[in-house]
């Protein structure tokens, strides 16, 4: 089972990741890029490094709150839909046990 539980939230986090990472860069490249660029010319030149530390500051605390946030909500699903296996498996064995118990005339 605990196999079965890491390697389940191990997909899960991996969809989430790459879910948000595409949603986060889709969503604040374009702006980030323009921004960079506005921010160059407007300090006299194009200057590489510099566009590419503007882009990669406006776009590391979007990155970062996005996936951890992916990240939990995926982590919430999965422990939720585990938890409910185990008690659902934990209540049938019970009421099996029961049951076999019942039918050879234990109580």
């Amino acid at each position: 089972m605990k196999d079965r539980v890491a390697e389940g939230l191990r997909e899960r986090v991996e969809s989430a990741v790459r879910e948000r990472l595409e949603e986060s860069v889709r969503e604040r490249v374009a702006g980030a890029i323009r921004a960079a660029l506005a921010e160059s010319a407007a300090l006299g030149g194009l200057e590489p490094e510099s566009v590419a530390e503007t882009i990669r500051l406006h776009i590391h605390d979007e990155l970062r709150r996005n996936l951890g946030e992916g990240i939990r909500e995926r982590v919430r699903e999965h422990v939720r839909e585990r938890l409910g296996e185990a008690v659902r498996e934990a209540v049938t064995e019970s009421l099996a046990e029961r049951t076999g118990a019942q039918s050879i005339g234990v109580h």
